[in-house]
Order: C-alpha cells, then sequence, then structure tokens
C-alpha cells in the first residue's frame, strides 16, 4: 500500500516537473528549448507526444487513485511496467525518428478497456495507409482471399474447392453432428491428409465457452478423443490433467514467468510429489496441485483467447447457438489465425449471420478527440509550445 501510494505520488511529481518546465520555456521564450517541444507538437509527432502524456501520466494516475489497487502488489507490477514502458519510449524516440505503428483495427478489440490504434486512425491526426490489395501469390490462398470477403461483408466461398485447398466449409446442422465432424476432423482426418500433429498443430477455436460446441464441452469430447488419461492423472477444478495434454494459461503469473494465454503442453504428473510440469516453449514450469486453477485444457479456445496467435491448422463450430457472439469481426479474427489450414464446421446461415454483423459493442473513448488538433486538449498544449 505504500508502494502504491509513493507510485502515485511520484507520478504527479513527474506531471508537475514536466508542466513547469514545459510553461517556464514558454514564458520566458526561449527559442532554442522552445523549439524541443514545437516539434513535439506538430505534424506526425503529435499523436505520440498525446500517447506519451495520457499513457505516462493520466492512466497511471487514474488506476493509482483506487484503493484496492495499491494494496495488490502483482497489479502495482503491471502499473510500474507500464509506466517503465511510457517512460522508454520517451527516451528512446530520437528527434528525428519516425513512429510507425502496424495493426489491423478489424480483428476483436482489446480485452481490456479502450481502442487505441482505431482511436489513433479516426483522430485524423497522422497519415494512414491501408493495405487492400490481394497480391498475387496471396490470391492463390482462400484463408486470406475468404479473410478479405468476410472483412468486405461479403460471404466467403464454401463450396467444395476442386483441387488442394487450404479453407473448407464442413456442414453440420445441429450441435451433436458439429462435434463429431470436429472430433473426426482433428483426430483423423485433418492429420492424414496434412501430416499435422492433432494436440500440437491443430487448433479448435469457438465463438463462445459454453454450450454444446462451446470451448468447454469441445475441450472435454477432444481430450477423450485426443489424449484419453492413464493412471498418472489428476483431477481439479473440474479438469483431469494428464501427461500429453494441451493445456493454457489462464492467468500472468509474473514468478513462474508465464502469462494469460500462454499455451504449453503437460510433461510429467507426480501425483506423491503433488505437482505436474507443463513445457512452455522449451521452458519446465512446475506447478502444485493447488495452482492448477490457472491452467485449463487447451484443445479448443474460444476466439478471443487466440488474439495474436496462430496455428498451423484451426477449425471453427460456427452455429446458429452462438448467435449472440456472431459477428463480423469475431469470425474475420478466428479466420486469420489459421496458417496452412482454416476449416469452418456448422450451418451457412450462421456465417451469413456473423458475416452481416458489423454492429459490435462500441467502446467509449476520449482519445481520438484529444488527439484531434482542433480539440481544446490540443489548442492548450499548442498554445504552450
Amino acid at each position: 500500500h505504500i508502494m502504491g501510494k509513493w507510485m502515485l505520488a511520484f507520478s504527479v511529481f513527474w506531471a508537475y516537473i514536466g508542466f513547469s518546465q514545459y510553461m517556464l520555456y514558454w514564458y520566458a521564450n526561449i527559442p532554442e528549448e522552445t523549439q524541443y517541444f514545437l516539434i513535439r507538437n506538430t505534424e506526425s509527432w503529435w499523436p505520440l507526444s498525446m500517447l506519451l502524456v495520457i499513457g505516462r501520466f493520466f492512466i497511471p494516475f487514474a488506476i493509482l487513485l483506487l484503493q484496492g489497487i495499491k494494496k495488490k502488489p502483482h497489479q502495482l507490477c503491471i502499473v510500474a511496467g507500464w509506466v517503465m514502458l511510457m517512460q522508454a519510449l520517451m527516451n528512446a524516440v530520437p528527434d528525428t525518428a519516425a513512429l510507425l505503428i502496424v495493426g489491423d483495427i478489424d480483428q476483436l478489440p482489446s480485452v481490456g478497456p479502450g481502442q487505441v490504434l482505431a482511436d489513433i486512425i479516426s483522430s485524423g491526426a497522422v497519415p494512414v495507409v491501408r493495405l487492400t490489395e490481394v497480391f498475387r501469390q496471396a490470391a492463390q490462398s482462400r484463408i486470406i482471399t475468404s479473410a478479405h470477403r468476410i472483412n468486405q461483408g461479403s460471404m466467403p466461398d464454401l463450396s467444395p474447392p476442386g483441387a488442394e485447398s487450404d479453407f473448407y466449409f464442413v456442414q453440420a446442422d445441429d450441435p451433436e453432428t458439429a462435434m463429431d465432424r470436429i472430433i473426426e476432423l482433428a483426430k483423423t482426418r485433418i492429420p492424414k491428409r496434412f501430416s499435422l500433429d492433432p494436440v500440437r498443430d491443430i487448433q479448435v477455436l469457438c465463438p463462445m465457452n459454453r454450450g454444446g460446441v462451446g470451448a468447454r464441452s469441445l475441450n472435454i469430447e477432444l481430450q477423450a478423443a485426443l489424449n484419453p488419461a492413464g493412471d498418472r492423472k489428476v483431477e481439479r477444478f473440474g479438469w483431469t490433467f494428464a501427461p500429453g495434454d494441451k493445456v493454457m494459461q489462464i492467468e500472468n503469473d509474473y514468478d513462474k514467468e508465464v502469462y494469460n494465454g500462454d499455451i504449453g503442453h503437460i510433461d510429467n504428473v507426480d501425483p506423491d510429489a503433488g505437482e505436474i510440469v507443463v513445457g512452455f516453449d522449451g521452458r519446465s514450469i512446475t506447478y502444485g496441485f493447488g495452482e492448477l486453477d490457472m491452467l485449463v485444457p487447451a484443445y479448443a479456445a474460444t476466439i478471443h483467447k487466440s488474439q495474436g496467435s496462430e496455428y498451423p491448422a484451426v477449425i471453427i463450430p460456427v452455429l446458429t447457438q452462438h448467435y449472440a457472439m456472431l459477428q463480423r469481426n469475431l469470425l474475420y479474427t478466428g479466420v486469420t489465425r489459421g496458417k496452412r489450414l482454416v476449416v469452418l464446421v456448422g450451418q451457412k446461415k450462421a456465417v451469413a449471420i456473423a458475416v452481416r454483423n458489423a454492429s459490435g459493442r462500441r467502446r467509449w473513448s476520449k482519445l481520438a478527440e484529444w488527439l484531434r488538433p482542433c480539440s481544446p486538449v490540443s489548442r492548450r498544449i499548442g498554445a504552450a509550445g
């Protein structure tokens, strides 16, 4: 709690010193110093300057005002890391540098609040280039052409391909049929046809956790089909864990250096020691049985959890029972997770619903308004420069 108060105090002190220096240069009219700020308040530097002001002061200040945050060391570490990142960004970018931001605003927005990239683009404060043309090599991939059609609000081609393809649609009119088709694809058809490992290379991505073909139900069935538990197993928190299982970390653990969304594979289960060993990208991490609430089977995961990841092969159930989550950006995000193969399993009607639904849930943010050169915030800072 004391450390949290110190962080809040120094955030306010940093802002006070910075603003005082800013005002002093302006009031004293020192040309050689004023030029430093003028460069940062004009043209393409302006959004970065605003990002640093908001990210280095306003965001930490608002978070550290909360009483509960100051009493949680792990959350304080996140805030401290954010402040250090903003400070490093401020110190690392030389006067002559240009900042290039690359991203895709058509995918699902971040899990946390805000929509930084979309706000920067919509503010009109920076030049924006959109890559819309599918070039010759990429045009041969049905994954890419289908993703572009979905993003443009058009139905992808769901007809059976005439030759070898990387995008398929498998009809399934009800959840029970879809479950059987997904298990058959992951266990037999895809590994045999494309020489892929059913556990390590194939990922099932679901619109939601619940339901007959939600991530939870699919994990139970796929685990039984792909890695039946033997004698060395442990049952904790509603899940069974056995050697060979694919698992996902569902919360950040800074001591183990394993983070939310990381996928690993169980190497060993030791009932006598009350521990399991999970391999994450070549690192072996030990979990006590009491810590297994941080892990869940990862044969199937939600599309939201897959953001930022890619997989050799992706299977996506798309049925009308997922109606509440059938949105264009969700389907687009899921399809773009696959590198070599994407298979949609479900109903064409459900795909059409998702493609047409571009509404999404609006996010309320002031960032775009603050970044616009004509905003009151920008006018005040511009006048000070």
